[in-house]
């Protein structure tokens, strides 16, 4: 749709403002007597170590806003009644938490009366489906990542790539917030924050209908707040080592050399008040450094230039990386705090490459680096008012290349056996060569030289601006709505080198080239488009019923080059005549014609895309059956503009050059859309035990897919386009099944049964269908993260100074296309293919063990622990050969015979270590803290 009036939509919505920032919880109860049951106006509620609290009105109702995850004690005070402390308070994110108090009148001055609150089970006025995950969870599983964690929430899958896939939507679908901002690189739509899990104070995966507050999203939110400094100082220092330790060096290669020191990690954690007066200003601080020499290797038979390499085992999917948070809070009162919170990131890592395992330092080097810094303003304008305002700027950037110089080059020296032919000096052999030299030297051989020759730089920027009131404005009624405005600068700068030329030779020896923007060979943009957004929500929290309604109003902007003629696209070789000359007409003799400039022609071969708006309403009810159960049912329209990288690809539109059959980028997408809907219920069945059932639909259209030909104003020539034109529905039932911890042991069950069918998986599909002569795909197919069954449980067995737990998963196999294997089919009568995505990889199950005992000495606690990650080494295939379904075998080995010239052995070629999941790894390791 687009915008005609978009400064007074944008006014009419944010008019009556109140708005909730969707990082912090409420406590709300009533104070009544003991003895007459009647309601206590005037009595104080405080929160024990900070300086939140709130007196009761006439009904004895309090109600305490803006507290941030956590576990708590409240303390009820009034003259004349023996106080009252209740522990054990646990506070999550956009919930509410109920305590009440009965206190017992008296004319002592006597101690206060201390009760250990149970945590609920169930959440009344949850309205939607959601996992929160707090510190001390997080801190008791075998988990090592932020993507560990979230793996294990019901609802989502985890595909062969590590991408996450909430609710069976594509993995860009998610949107990530850390402490109320955005967090999420649009450019592929990944995390674009480094946080470590020590640094979480708690997390939220919204997986169901999400509340208005949130947007750009389709599948769901993951909510992440992190934690902030306290009154007293404490520190922590972690450190662990391990390998990986399996027998199946048939598999994997070096994989029976066990190192201790293969993987390694150092962090520290400290946090409290600086030593300034009235301990108002206090510091949370986290840096940790981390390596794994991965268990993918390859051997350096031979380095990129083509000469023997020292045979040495090198890693080839390693990852290091350093990153660090700092987070400073000055409370100036009690009332008003500000606080300045930073993340930066450095990480260097490979993917391995098969073709490369004998030439490995010809393989891509990946690099990513980020810094993101926010600042807050929280300021509480009565006990049932307060407001945020947060500015953040966040930064991602990504490269990739072998050699950083991409005009790096050997020396080459005259051959003294062949004065014609130059070679490689020996004493300066580093720096690219041919892009001949990487052409396999037989059939099912290995590189035996050369480089990937691709260089790509990449940076995505944002500014965000967000302004969030929250006002109770009854005791019913809590509305929020608010603004947010984002200023987003995509940079990229990819290309592949090429040999340098005079004219039409190529110069001898080898000279590296970057190729010109306005070639097909390199792509370059910096563009920056705009968002806008809005909503207004109203939480009512009824005795009998809890609904959340609201709307929200999305406003975006690409600011990119549409196409004006688009029969005529690559505007440095017009295919038409009229668009390549000023004076262009027929019989005008070719001497006399006058080229448009590039600076001219820009003029008419672009317009600028339409504003895209979009109107989202959402609703929420839970109704509770009784103190130990509620219903919950959500419906809600959620839209998302595509990924970055799908409206800039290919700038310049250079499809003339390139010959056509190519796929181009398209700034004028429209959102993509989805119609959600869900019912569920909570029920505590025991008293320590609870389950979740939640029945959910999404309704998917307007996914990005490629588009049908178009065809250019020359012959053979077409391109396709992307569009909003793919489909998809997805059905499904979570269960989930809690024994919260008592009897020193806790558990947690999830199961999730889902369907996720579509048109196409990814938005290229389309594309490759169409150079394959396929017609378009008019029914829905399994996609390529259909995963049927989905269960994970965990059992955790201890007490606060020691704990063993276990984690198990059990994921049935995804989809993917079987073909006919060699020589079972000939002739003319053969079958072109079978059923997409119509047969199933195998089943997939692994056990994680965590251990660790925790002792005192002095001031200091000592903890040891051991993780072992797939305990039973279980050799999961994430890939087979389409033809037989198996990882290890397919027809296509049978009849090819050993060839002197081929590097490695037929056998090593169809071994593919990269389709299993990583063997055993065993972490040991030791944490200091005070």
């Amino acid at each position: 749709m687009d915008l005609k009036k978009p400064a007074l939509l944008f006014l009419l919505l944010l008019f009556p403002v109140f708005l909730f920032a969707g990082t912090t919880g409420k406590i709300t109860g009533v104070v009544r007597d003991k003895d007459t049951g009647e309601p206590l106006p005037g009595a104080n509620v405080i929160i024990e170590g900070t300086t939140m609290g709130a007196a009761t009105d006439m009904h004895g109702r309090y109600i305490i806003l803006n507290v941030p995850p956590g576990v708590y004690t409240l303390k009820a005070m009034m003259i004349g009644y023996q106080p009252m402390r209740v522990e054990n308070i646990r506070v999550y994110i956009d919930q509410t938490t109920t305590v009440n108090f009965t206190l017992q009148a008296t004319v002592l001055n006597v101690g206060a009366v201390t009760v250990v609150a149970e945590r609920p089970i169930v959440k009344p006025d949850a309205t939607s489906s959601m996992a929160s995950v707090g510190a001390e969870e997080i801190q008791n599983l075998p988990v090592q990542e932020v993507s560990d964690v979230l793996e294990l929430q019901a609802g989502l899958v985890k595909d062969a790539f590590g991408g996450l896939h909430i609710r069976g939507g594509r993995s860009g679908e998610v949107a990530y917030w850390i402490n109320g901002v955005a967090a999420t690189d649009v450019f592929n739509g990944s995390i674009g924050v480094e946080i470590d899990n020590s640094s979480i104070q708690e997390m939220q995966v919204v997986s169901g209908t999400f509340n208005a507050e949130y947007g750009q999203a389709m599948s769901g939110i993951v909510n992440i707040v992190t934690k902030e400094g306290g009154e007293k100082f404490n520190g922590s220092f972690t450190t662990y080592s391990g390998d990986y330790v399996t027998p199946r060096k048939k598999t994997f290669l070096h994989i029976d050399h066990i190192n201790p020191l293969d993987i390694r990690n150092f962090q520290t954690n400290l946090s409290g008040p600086l030593p300034l007066p009235g301990k108002k200003l206090t510091f949370f601080s986290m840096v940790r450094y981390f390596y794994d020499d991965g268990w993918l290797y390859g051997r350096r038979y031979f380095t990129p230039q083509g000469t023997p390499g020292d045979s040495s085992f090198v890693p080839m999917n390693f990852e290091k990386r350093l990153f660090l948070q700092n987070k400073l809070t000055y409370k100036f009162t009690p009332s008003f705090k500000v606080s300045y919170e930073v993340f930066w990131k450095d990480r260097k890592y490979k993917y391995f490459n098969h073709y490369f395992k004998y030439d490995p330092d010809g393989d891509l080097n990946r690099f990513e680096s980020g810094l993101t810094q926010l600042f807050t303003v929280d300021h509480v304008l009565s006990p049932r008012t307060f407001y945020t305002l947060r500015v953040s700027r966040f930064y991602n950037q990504y490269q990739h290349y072998v050699y950083k110089d991409p005009y790096a080059t050997p020396d080459y020296i005259r051959d003294p056996n062949d004065s014609t032919r130059w070679i490689i000096n020996p004493a300066h052999p580093y720096g690219y060569v041919h892009p001949d030299s990487l052409n396999p030297p037989a059939s099912f051989s290995f590189a035996d030289g050369g480089m990937d020759m691709s260089h790509l730089k990449r940076s995505t920027a944002y500014w965000v601006t967000k302004f969030d009131l929250t006002s109770q404005v009854t005791d019913i009624h809590q509305v929020k709505t608010g603004f947010e405005a984002r200023f987003y600068r995509l940079r990229y700068d990819g290309f592949t080198i090429r040999p340098k030329r005079i004219g039409n030779e190529e110069i001898r020896p080898f000279q590296p080239d970057v190729p010109d923007p306005s070639t097909p060979y390199h792509d370059k943009y910096d563009v920056k488009p705009y968002e806008f957004s809005a909503y207004v929500q109203d939480k009512i929290e009824l005795k009998s019923i809890i609904v959340n309604v609201g709307v929200r109003l999305d406003l975006f902007n690409s600011r990119g080059k549409v196409l004006a003629d688009p029969s005529d696209p690559d505007i440095y070789y017009p295919a038409k005549p009229e668009h390549r000359y000023k004076n262009w007409a027929p019989g005008v003799p070719d001497s006399e014609l006058v080229e448009y400039t590039l600076a001219e022609r820009e003029k008419f071969w672009y317009k600028n895309p339409s504003t895209k708006m979009q109107v989202s309403p959402r609703l929420g009810i839970a109704y509770p059956i009784s103190d130990r159960g509620v219903i919950h049912f959500s419906y809600g329209h959620f839209f998302q503009m595509p990924l970055f990288e799908y409206m800039y690809a290919n700038p310049g539109y250079k499809v003339t050059q390139a010959g056509g059959q190519t796929i181009v980028g398209n700034p004028d997408l429209d959102a993509q859309r989805t119609v959600q809907y869900e019912i569920g219920l909570q029920q505590q069945i025991m008293e320590n035990v609870g389950i979740d059932v939640t029945l959910f639909y999404r309704d998917v259209r307007d996914w990005v897919g490629a588009g049908p030909p178009i065809e250019v104003a020359l012959p053979g020539i077409w391109y396709s386009q992307y569009e909003n034109k793919d489909y998809s529905n997805v059905r499904g039932v979570t269960f989930s099944l809690n024994k919260r911890y008592s009897n020193y042991f806790s558990a947690n069950l999830d199961y999730t049964y889902m369907v996720a069918e579509g048109t196409y998986s990814n938005p290229n599909d389309a594309f490759y269908a169409i150079t394959a002569n396929q017609e378009p795909r008019l029914s829905l197919i399994p996609l390529d993260w259909d995963q049927r069954h989905t269960l994970n449980g965990s059992i955790s067995v201890g007490k606060q100074d020691w704990r063993i737990s276990l984690l198990g998963r059990f994921y049935t196999g995804m989809p993917y296309t079987p073909r006919f294997g060699k020589g079972q089919v000939v002739g003319a009568a053969a079958f072109a293919g079978l059923p997409e995505n119509s047969a199933r990889k195998p089943n997939i199950y692994s056990f994680d063990l965590y251990i660790y005992r925790q002792f005192k000495v002095g001031r200091l606690k000592y903890s040891l622990f051991a993780k072992i990650y797939n305990l039973f080494d279980r050799d999961n295939p994430t890939n087979v050969y389409t033809d037989t379904g198996r990882p290890d075998y397919t027809l296509d080995r049978l009849g090819v015979t050993e060839d002197p010239v081929r590097v490695g052995t037929v056998d090593d070629y169809f071994n593919h270590p990269e389709w299993y999941s990583p063997p055993r790894r065993i972490h040991l390791g030791v944490k200091v803290s005070f």
